[in-house]
């Protein structure tokens, strides 16, 4: 057990502790108005969910900012900094984040059907190594770490605990893969394969004894049409006739080419131990009876590196992930996604190209949080590629006044935005006006002139450019003093 938290001690600290030590992303980029203390009081409620699954599976809100703070943590550890992050990029990091507390979400529920406990000793363990990682001598020293923080101890463990739960699911499914020399070589191996489908004809509801003989019955139908090719009827026909999979039985049950890793594993195994048009007996999986033919084996070359040992790792690390995934999917079952959040509806619907539910989510955003430049600027880019100019530049000119208000991001973008719409009307007054706004903006704040830098550049106008090196050059001189006084002052 002590293995598992030496293992696994950065990422269990990491998502909790963050989470904990204090809400580095409210403000502009999160479209909310409420105090700081009134978000970190949602963000803990249990029942408060940024999404969910019906009624049953819901993703809390702590969940998905657990997630997006250490997203942010470790952009910022890179050297970013929120207020130069193209609000576009942000939205992409939030459903990243939303992704994982999904998949998190749905995990801790298989944990909890599977009755995987935390004990007292998993628990112990896991403290310790969050003790060390921030050089706390002892609980004492953490309590105390976390009360300044404005932070219940009973409620950092209760969220400590639901990290370890869903870290021992991870776990144990993936112990349950193993790979062995025989599967590396059917990764190489790629099956050129066709099948006739046999659906028990039963409910979705159905169990016990109508459920096995409805099974049964379908084993027996295809059994008969078995017999049926041994007399010399043509798989291909029989397929025709007989499957029940509408997708492939209009093509003589053609499934075409498959990998090592896409079938259910009782249809994988059947199907690799096929010779070349040998059919198989009856297979039964999730979807019903199949019979199979592998009309060609297709080996692929391997790498001028292989290696068996390394390529076992690689292959194991892929199955467990596929394992994951239809464990995730298995809990979620027929339930719809629903997403909440209409910052995440936005950017989910547009990544999916739903203009209007994009639109009427970022409308919903500027109405919850009216003095926020960021949506308007991203409504008007959703515009902008709709070709509605004329609706983009009122939502770029109102995020223009918003910017003036306030020192929580900067968005020299907008302004260059603006300029671009100027320039492709040859208003070049109110271009150059535009430009200097941007630039402006983007003083003193070395990402952000250097972003514009590359745009003039693509512009070919020397001119700015000139005027925005001479800035970056003038900012690293500052920022090279200060460093050097900050140096002496120390030493002193």
């Amino acid at each position: 057990m002590l293995d598992f938290f030496r293992r696994h001690a950065v990422t269990i600290a990491l998502s909790i502790v963050v989470f904990f030590v204090g809400t580095m992303f409210t403000g502009m980029f999160f479209f909310s108005d409420v105090s700081d203390q009134e978000q970190e009081k949602q963000m803990r409620d249990p029942s408060n969910a940024v999404a969910r699954y019906g009624t049953d599976i819901m993703v809390p809100r702590r969940r998905y900012f657990n997630q997006l703070q250490q997203a942010l943590y470790q952009a910022q550890a890179k050297g970013n900094d929120l207020r130069y992050m193209d609000p576009e990029l942000v939205e992409i990091i939030k459903l990243n984040a939303l992704n994982r507390a999904i998949e998190d979400s749905l995990l801790y529920k298989a944990a909890l059907s599977q009755e995987l406990s935390v004990t007292k000793r998993d628990l112990k363990y896991s403290i310790i190594d969050i003790m060390q990682m921030y050089d706390l001598p002892n609980k004492s020293a953490l309590r105390q770490f976390l009360a300044e923080r404005g932070i219940v101890y009973k409620q950092f463990e209760s969220n400590l605990m639901g990290e370890i739960l869903v870290q021992k699911m991870k776990d144990t499914v993936r112990a349950s893969i193993s790979v062995s020399d025989q599967d590396v070589e059917r990764f190489y191996t790629h099956l050129d394969l066709s099948h006739i489908l046999i659906r028990p004809r039963m409910s979705a509801e159905a169990q016990g004894e109508d459920r096995e003989i409805a099974i049964q019955a379908a084993y027996q139908k295809a059994e008969e049409i078995s017999a049926e090719f041994r007399k010399g009827q043509s798989f291909r026909s029989l397929a025709t006739q007989y499957s029940e999979d509408e997708g492939s039985s209009k093509d003589g049950g053609a499934l075409g080419v498959v990998h090592f890793g896409q079938l259910v594993s009782s249809v994988e195994d059947a199907a690799y131990s096929l010779s070349p048009g040998e059919l198989s007996r009856p297979v039964e999986s999730p979807f019903g009876v199949h019979l199979l033919m592998v009309n060609k084996r297709l080996p692929q070359p391997h790498p001028e590196d292989f290696d068996l040992e390394n390529e076992k790792q690689r292959l194991a690390s892929r199955m467990q992930e596929q394992a994951l995934r239809r464990l995730m999917g298995s809990v979620a079952g027929d339930a719809e996604l629903e997403i909440l959040e209409p910052d995440l509806v936005a950017a989910k619907a547009k990544l999916e190209g739903n203009v209007e539910l994009a639109k009427g989510s970022y409308q919903t955003l500027i109405s919850q949080a009216p003095s926020n430049p960021v949506p308007h600027l991203l409504l008007a880019r959703l515009l902008m590629t709709n070709s509605d100019q004329d609706a983009a530049v009122k939502e770029l000119k109102k995020a223009d006044v918003l910017l003036e208000l306030t020192t929580d991001v900067l968005l020299p973008s907008v302004n260059m935005e603006l300029a671009q719409y100027y320039r492709s009307r040859k208003s070049y007054r109110n271009m150059q006006q535009e430009y200097a706004k941007a630039i402006e903006r983007a003083t003193g704040h070395i990402p952000l002139l250097q972003q514009l830098a590359s745009s003039f550049e693509k512009l070919g106008d020397a001119k700015r450019l000139k005027t925005v090196n001479d800035l970056i050059q003038f900012a690293e001189r500052m920022e090279s003093e200060a460093a050097s006084q900050n140096a002496v002052t120390k030493r002193g």
